[in-house]
Formats: structure tokens, sequence, C-alpha cells
């Protein structure tokens, strides 16, 4: 009896409304981890060790448990602080980009499953690399040019490279269509 049931669940998922479920899950997790406390210190973290690289001078610390980078930008005569926050953790752009891909790719059935899982995956991998990798270099052009360099690259860079990611993985993955 619980073969049979088992069975079914399979039939289930790989049928077309499945795999759309599947992805709604995988959604959902990807997005709700992106909010996790743990994951935004872990982003503070990576920010951190690429100033370090970069070797910007900074101090990173934590206010009530919210990850805080300290830096000096040449403009300005009070230290520049950057909360780091569920913004710097790619969850907005994951969701955007999530619902783009459940909306327009996961209707076509002639896109295999596994390639439709895959292009969800890396859209959710690519958000939070780049989105980590935005805020250092934001900052560290900051650091540098000052807060005017600092707010193009942050707010008009980020923005302009979401989208160009976005379209690139959702193409890609639209691409892939059987002919």
């Amino acid at each position: 009896m619980f073969i049979g049931e088992f069975s079914a669940l399979r039939r289930f998922f790989r049928s077309e409304g499945g795999v759309f479920l599947a992805g709604i899950a995988i959604v959902a997790v990807l997005v709700l981890r992106s909010l996790n406390a743990a994951t935004v210190a872990n982003i503070a973290y990576l920010i951190h060790t690429l100033l370090v690289i970069a070797r910007i001078p900074h101090s990173a610390y934590t206010i009530n448990g919210v990850p805080v980078i300290e830096t000096h930008f040449p403009d300005r005569a009070l230290p520049f602080i950057a909360i780091v926050g569920i913004q710097c953790s790619g969850a907005i752009s994951t969701a955007v980009f999530s619902i783009i891909m459940l909306a327009t790719v996961f209707p076509h059935r002639d896109i295999p499953r596994r390639i439709k899982l895959l292009g969800l995956l890396a859209g959710a991998v690519t958000s939070l690399v780049w989105n980590t990798l935005r805020v250092a270099l934001a900052i560290a052009v900051g650091y540098y040019f000052g807060t005017l360099a600092f707010q193009a690259v942050h707010y008009g860079l980020g923005p302009a490279i979401d989208f160009l990611w976005i379209v690139a993985i959702w193409a890609a993955t639209l691409a892939q269509r059987s002919r």
C-alpha cells in the first residue's frame, strides 16, 4: 500500500503541475533562506572578506545582531556606515527572477523539467553572488571616490546588472525549448 502511494507521488512530481509546485517550493526555500539572519551575517562576512582582500580599511561589527560595516569616504567628515540587511542577500532579485521564471518558463511543456529547475537554481545562486559583490564593490568605490560614486554603483549599476543577469538566465532557459 505504501509503495503505491509513493509511486503516485513520484508520478505527480514528474508531471508539469508537480514541476511547477517543486519550483515554487524551491523559490520559497531560497527566498526564506535569504531572509534568515544567519545568511545575512554570512553575507556580511563575505563582504568584509572582500574588503580585506581589496585592502579597504573598515570595521565590521554588529549592533543588536545586525551586521554593520563602517569605513570612511573622502568627502565625508563622519564615517560611512553600511547596514548589511536582507536587501543585500539577494532575496528581492531572487523573488523577482523566480516570479518571471514561474510565470513564463514553467508553463512551457517543451522545455525539459531539469532545465527549468536548473535555470531557477542558477538564478538564485547568481543573485546571491552578485548582491554580495555589488555591496563590496559599492563600498570600495565609495572609499576611493566618495558618496556620489557609491550611490551611482549601488543604486544605478546594481539594478542594471540585476536586469542583465535576470534576462540572460531567463533567455538561456527559454532557449532550451525543443524544436
